[in-house]
């Protein structure tokens, strides 16, 4: 019993935090030792998964950027769509499309139309990339008749 309470008072006139680990290196660097921050960025924490951007270029038969072309992107289950125009590198961009819906992007510059190109919920890129190649310039038929001009 004498032991005990000797014991006892030693460990009562020792100074407080004595008895914890000491801290390691990573710990007392504030929260870069965190296990948190080691799996994500701040960038991955503010990310929302549900929703993506859709890029691309339009281009014309000869793989070349079509600035000024109109590009439509509509949701099929609605029918909503949008539309803009290419910037000075042909290129366009859709934002804040939900993962889960289809879409189906086409363009047209001066009569001539793209193939129909879809986004589905299969393609999982955050940013995914669908260029557009215009169609060549279909030649004017050669029985067409002539133009009269009025005089």
């Amino acid at each position: 019993m004498r032991i005990v309470s000797s014991l006892l008072f030693a460990l009562s006139v020792l100074p407080v935090g004595w008895a914890q680990p000491p801290a390691t290196p990573d710990a007392s660097a504030g929260t870069a030792g965190r296990k948190s921050d080691a799996l994500f960025t701040k960038k991955d924490k503010n990310k929302d998964r549900s929703i993506r951007d859709l890029v691309g270029l339009v281009l014309n038969p000869d793989r070349q950027p079509v600035p000024g072309a109109l590009v439509r992107l509509r949701e099929t289950n609605t029918g909503t769509s949008r539309e803009m125009v290419t910037d000075a590198k042909g290129m366009y961009r859709f934002s804040g499309l939900k993962r889960d819906l289809i879409f189906q992007v086409s363009a047209e510059f001066k009569g001539r139309k793209t193939n129909m190109r879809s986004l589905t919920p299969f393609d999982e890129r955050d940013e995914p990339n669908l260029d557009l190649t215009l169609a060549p310039a279909q030649p004017a038929p050669k029985n067409a008749p002539a133009k009269e001009s009025k005089k």
